[in-house]
């Protein structure tokens, strides 16, 4: 069974944190109030109160902490188990201290993976035998035993299922504003942080980094003489071809209607020339239901020094790919100074 652990994020830490320094201090402020109002032997008063104040300890200590690690969070639940077994087994009768347990458990639920909650689960059980078997009171123990684990483990199993289908809804929540719904590639929205963080790392390794900004030729008469089903079609053709013709680690985006951009890590202006070419050899050889033979423009732009941002680069391959546009389209150009225009491109024909 694969693990479906996680690394909590700086705010998710956080709010765990808040959670567990409460839980340790509603423990001890319920444990100290039953103790002043419950009548109990010397002895049990010696042990139970021993008990609030390590909830209060650790409630201290973990609000001390600003970024505890997420495993002594995980690890909290088993320690405040230990603690509420101390109080069922000096209890007497046990009462309703065995309902204490569901805490950690449904903490560990909330936040951890399966199979901390399952060593938490396995935990809590063995702390109640052991908690029940010690506990002097000649009542039944049998009966609270296996109300309250059933009770614990299905709530914590509820809450498990409530937290997994949400993790399912934000992922797919997050991919749909990642993603274009046409094409299933990244949208303007998804591509540019990436794309940043790419530029950097291509500057801080002193790497190549080329982007290409690709526009369908004259896609509005496409719509207007085949319709917009078919405009559609060349689009996600064009992005299947896309998808084909990159490595993995390159960045390929829809940024809105047929303007496309690639990131191609590792590459200079020459390799991503030549990926444009072939781009325009696999779009013209490709056939729609309408028989479309729609062709490409191309801007390109390389990293050229170690200050160049991000989106001067875009803007750079924007000027060429207008460049290429203004000479006639079916063509690339390569920012310089002046912009290199290159040639139609060489295209196969059709059978």
């Amino acid at each position: 069974m694969a693990s479906d652990r996680r690394e909590l994020s700086r705010a998710e830490l956080e709010t765990v944190r808040r959670v567990v320094v409460g839980m340790f201090a509603g423990g001890a402020l319920i444990v100290a109030s039953t103790l002043a109002t419950t009548p109990t032997s010397a002895r049990v008063l010696l042990v139970q109160g021993v008990v609030p104040l390590l909830f209060a300890l650790s409630a201290l200590v973990l609000a001390m902490m600003r970024r505890p690690p997420q495993r002594l969070l995980e690890l909290s639940g088993a320690w405040g188990t230990a603690l509420t077994g101390v109080i069922i087994a000096c209890a007497d009768p046990p009462g309703m201290a065995p309902v204490y347990l569901l805490w950690p458990v449904l903490l560990i639920a909330w936040f951890s993976s399966i199979h901390v909650l399952v060593a938490t689960f396995a935990w809590t059980v063995a702390t109640l035998s052991v908690a029940l078997a010690v506990n002097a009171t000649s009542e039944p123990v049998v009966e609270p035993f296996i109300a309250t684990v059933t009770t614990v483990g299905l709530v914590a199993a509820l809450v498990r299922l409530l937290m997994r289908q949400q993790a399912r809804l934000r992922a797919d929540l997050a991919a749909a504003a990642e993603t274009d719904p046409l094409t299933g590639l990244l949208n303007r929205r998804a591509f540019h942080p990436r794309f940043e963080a790419m530029v950097e790392d291509a500057a801080r390794r002193h790497r190549p980094i080329s982007v290409v900004m690709l526009d369908l030729d004259h896609f509005k008469r496409i719509n207007d003489q085949h319709g917009h089903h078919v405009g559609d079609e060349v689009l996600a053709q064009l992005a299947a071809i896309l998808r084909d013709a990159s490595r993995d680690g390159d960045l390929v985006a829809r940024l809105g209607g047929e303007e496309f951009v690639l990131a191609l890590p590792g590459a200079g202006a020459e390799e991503a020339l030549a990926y444009a070419g072939r781009v325009a050899q696999a779009l013209w050889s490709a056939r729609t239901a309408a028989a479309v033979t729609p062709s490409t423009s191309a801007g390109i732009c390389a990293l050229t020094t170690a200050l160049e941002p991000a989106e001067v680069l875009l803007r750079r391959a924007d000027e060429a790919l207008y460049a290429a546009k203004a000479a006639g389209r079916n063509r690339a150009a390569v920012w310089a100074q002046p912009i290199a225009v290159g040639r139609r491109f060489a295209v196969p024909s059709r059978a």
